[in-house]
């Protein structure tokens, strides 16, 4: 390939893109500080070209370029974070900027795409957003698809960070009268008194239970393929043993009796697929919901509707170890932690509310003194 040094300092090369009406050819002139950089926006323009995609700037979709940025850059990353990305970018992202050539979008766009998100209630998904996007932009500047990344100058509005989840008395006590009857009851009763994740429950088996130790061995857990899961390694590379508590004892022994393999898979026997397991969660809480929309009704009570994830009941179980007295390095090692500071945020965090707790009780004695 022919390298051209310009008056400026750069180096400047093409490749043909195409043939005009004419039947001449159509080039694209990339730039670069270096060889090297002229080379990786070359190998970048092929395996755009190769794929189809327009490499003129009028036609280029945001979508376009997401699409290949994720296939370069984020090849690497494991499975659950690959996954974690593209929900975002097609939940979130795609349906607002997915279709706009690349030179129609504006600042204004993507902080009104920001603000929108911060409105309902994504404040956890907003900065890993706003992360992609700029990083996609980047790229197009550094293929000269767009002269300056218009994300940067997109601000983030301050918001309260959204407090955990945490289950009341009377949303456990509807969990467990649901639980007794709905098909995946079973399943939400073993995150609650597990905390374990939902890559390493969906793919318990019968010879993971020890019932003589009384322990449950994690030492696989699963991504999500094209809507299958797929097993891998445990989320620290390391496997470890949880307590089988006296709640699901009986639960668990049931479920090796019945199933031949996996604990909770789906008709076919095999493990669960992301849309199943969603559909299981949204089931259980939409149930919850309706018996508590019933006990109000019948009781003149005002309960709120619960709301909970899989990471509602890890969460949850972690409140049980601290109320339990269970200590923090101990709780790291149930919990799978990486480090013991995530296990020591959490139980700061119920340390300030039982503090809060005990000086209300203080100041209503306090109040009530004759």
């Amino acid at each position: 390939m022919k390298y051209t040094k310009r008056k400026d300092g750069l180096y400047s090369t093409y490749i043909t893109v195409g043939r005009t009406a004419e039947g001449k050819p159509k080039r694209k002139y990339v730039y670069g500080k270096t060889i090297n950089e002229v080379d990786r926006k070359i190998t970048e323009l092929k395996m755009m070209y190769n794929k189809g995609i327009s490499l003129e700037h009028e036609t280029m979709t945001f979508q376009q370029l997401a699409e290949l940025w994720f296939s370069i850059y984020k090849s690497s990353k494991e499975h659950n974070t690959k996954d974690s990305i593209q929900r975002v970018l097609k939940n979130h992202v795609y349906p607002t900027l997915g279709h706009l050539p690349l030179k129609y979008i504006k600042s204004m766009h993507i902080q009104e795409l920001v603000n929108k998100k911060i409105q309902e209630g994504y404040t956890d998904t907003v900065r890993k957003m706003t992360e992609y996007i700029k990083s996609i932009l980047d790229m197009a500047v550094a293929n000269d698809f767009v002269l300056k990344n218009v994300a940067v100058s997109v601000k983030i509005p301050r918001f309260k960070a959204k407090e955990k989840s945490v289950l009341s008395a009377f949303d456990k006590e509807v969990i467990h009268e649901v639980a007794k009857t709905h098909k995946h009851g079973d399943m939400i009763l073993t995150f609650m008194y597990t905390g374990i994740r939902r890559e390493e429950l969906i793919p318990l088996t019968k010879a993971d239970i020890n019932f003589d130790e009384n322990y449950i061995s994690i030492n696989k857990a699963m991504y999500f393929k094209s809507n299958q899961a797929v097993l891998k390694s445990t989320k620290n590379k390391e496997a470890r043993n949880i307590p089988l508590l006296n709640k699901i004892f009986p639960i668990l022994q049931s479920r090796c009796n019945e199933q031949e393999n996996y604990l909770f898979p789906m008709i076919n026997g095999k493990m669960m697929s992301d849309t199943a397991f969603a559909l299981a969660i949204k089931s259980f809480r939409k149930e919850c919901n309706n018996y508590i929309a019933n006990y109000n009704k019948e009781n003149g009570t005002n309960y709120p509707e619960v709301s909970f994830t899989a990471h509602t009941f890890r969460h949850n179980f972690c409140s049980f170890l601290y109320y339990a007295g269970v200590g923090i390095k101990e709780a790291q090692k149930i919990m799978g932690h990486h480090s013991s500071k995530m296990t020591l945020d959490i139980y700061t965090h119920l340390d300030e509310e039982r503090q809060k707790a005990s000086i209300d009780k203080l100041n209503n004695y306090i109040d009530n003194m004759s």
